[in-house]
């Protein structure tokens, strides 16, 4: 039986964190829309991810 990847599977609130900053509080997550979800209000800056939709997850390679 396949493990459930830690960043693409449970409540979001659970994932791992597909990116962070050790300078800064910046991360990103697949939310449980499959979308991509940084910490920051959508849009507010140049390099948000907010509204990403992803297919698969790039750690595990699951169709998600």
């Amino acid at each position: 039986m396949e493990k459930d990847c830690q960043y693409c599977t449970g409540h979001s609130r659970d994932r791992k964190e597909l990116m962070y900053t050790q300078t800064s509080d910046y991360k990103i997550i697949i939310n449980r829309c499959n979308f991509l979800e940084d910490n920051l209000i959508g849009g507010s800056v140049p390099h948000s991810v907010y509204g990403i939709k992803i297919s698969y997850c790039p750690m595990c390679g699951r169709e998600l």
